[in-house]
């Protein structure tokens, strides 16, 4: 098959990319049953693989879309819904597979690893597991539910042992790693993602998203197809994204975060917990997981059977105030922390905007936190308490000053 000027064979249980060094290889087999493998040079060679990417009658014009709710693997192709293994079908158009025989899903009753694991992370949190299987489950799948995840926890709670296990699971070349989220900044990472199962970022640094890779953060989970480009050649519009996964220590902080509601929507933040002490980590702990792949995987079919039946809502668990997505514009957190540690919400309360800056001043001053102007402050305090019901904001309130209803300096910092 032709498609996308690339070359393909169908070799079961998926098409196979024949680059023109694989197509050689193949042409020299067909003939040496004939005892004819030497008898084309390197250059004609050459001319029959530019031919056969020409062929109309192989040609592939339309982009192959594999058959939904369906799971590839090494001995026949599962129709997720029915529970039913057939043969593996070139017209299905799978490029890919699960290196995993159905037979051992079906046979596998334990997941001693994982289950510790997910015990151990998730406090026994039941919600938690379904999070970690349903991430499985639409990574194997390449079902896309307009969502992508974020591992986040503190050092040593095996959040990258386990991104690391969905990476070998789903086989390298069906992974793009990337070295940080600004690599999505440059404009020729997106061209890397194309064809991918499940493009990481497990090492996210402790500061605010940049603009850019949130605009194609939200571009990767929405609806819309995208344009990509790659070095030296042609852009060109791709249907298919990968699913994103995230890791990190710190909450996620988004520029602008009260008017980023969409990228929320998409976000599934699960919280690992119990930091486990270097000197008790288990060496390689995704080598232990993979070896519990038949058992997982089986339970992530359960899983995605259930999310088919929920129309794709996925789990979502409450998250600690310390994981909760946070504002990423410079002096925001730090006007956060101070309504948290300084201030009390009540119905009864009223307070001017310029009384809450003056004690913000003398809190942040205390604290080392950052110097901000009077305008800066009034803006960043707007968009936070935007976000807390009954907190209004008035016109006029004690002595005819801006302020705010509902919201008032606890007695330590009134002035």
């Amino acid at each position: 098959m032709a498609y996308k000027n690339e070359l393909w064979m169908f070799d079961a249980p998926c098409w196979r990319h024949l680059d023109f060094h694989k197509a050689i290889s193949c042409f020299r087999r067909l003939l040496d049953e004939d005892g004819l493998s030497s008898v084309l040079t390197t250059s004609e060679y050459r001319e029959v693989y530019r031919l056969l990417l020409g062929n109309p009658d192989i040609r592939q014009e339309v982009d192959i879309e594999p058959p939904p709710h369906c799971l590839n693997l090494r001995d026949g192709t599962l129709d997720l819904l029915s529970m039913e293994l057939y043969p593996h079908d070139p017209e299905d158009g799978f490029f890919t597979f699960l290196d995993l025989n159905f037979a051992d899903i079906q046979a596998s009753n334990e997941g001693q690893t994982f289950e510790a694991f997910v015990s151990q992370i998730g406090n026994c949190d039941r919600a938690i597991r379904q999070q970690l299987l349903e991430l499985v489950a639409l990574a194997v799948t390449g079902y896309e539910a307009k969502v992508f995840y974020v591992l986040l926890g503190e050092s040593g709670t095996g959040k990258t042992q386990f991104g690391r296990f969905l990476e070998e699971l789903l086989g390298r070349k069906n992974v793009e790693s990337l070295s940080g989220v600004h690599d999505f900044t440059n404009r020729f990472t997106t061209s890397a993602l194309e064809g991918k199962l499940l493009a990481t970022c497990l090492d996210l640094p402790d500061e605010p998203l940049p603009f850019i890779a949130v605009g194609i953060i939200k571009q990767f989970v929405g609806d819309d197809p995208i344009k990509v480009e790659a070095k030296y050649k042609n852009s060109h519009t791709i249907y298919h994204k990968p699913l994103l996964l995230f890791a990190g220590n710190h909450p996620i902080r988004i520029p602008n975060i009260s008017k980023e509601q969409a990228l929320l929507n998409r976000m599934v933040v699960i919280p690992f917990s119990n930091p486990v002490p270097v000197q008790e980590q288990t060496p390689k702990l995704y080598e232990l997981l993979l070896k519990d792949a038949p058992y997982i995987v089986a339970q992530a079919i359960q899983a995605y059977r259930q999310l088919y039946q929920r129309n794709f809502a996925v789990t979502r668990v409450p998250l600690p105030d310390e994981y909760a997505p946070q504002d990423g514009r410079e002096g925001y957190q730090a006007v956060t922390q101070f309504v948290s540690d300084c201030c009390l919400f009540q119905a009864d309360r009223e307070i001017a905007t310029k009384s809450l800056y003056l004690a913000y001043q003398n809190y942040a001053d205390k604290n080392s936190l950052a110097t901000i102007s009077q305008i800066e402050f009034a803006r960043k305090l707007s968009d936070y308490l935007q976000t807390r019901p009954g907190v209004t904001s008035c016109k006029r309130v004690r002595n005819g000053a801006r302020g705010y209803q509902g919201i008032g300096l606890r007695d330590e910092w009134s002035l």
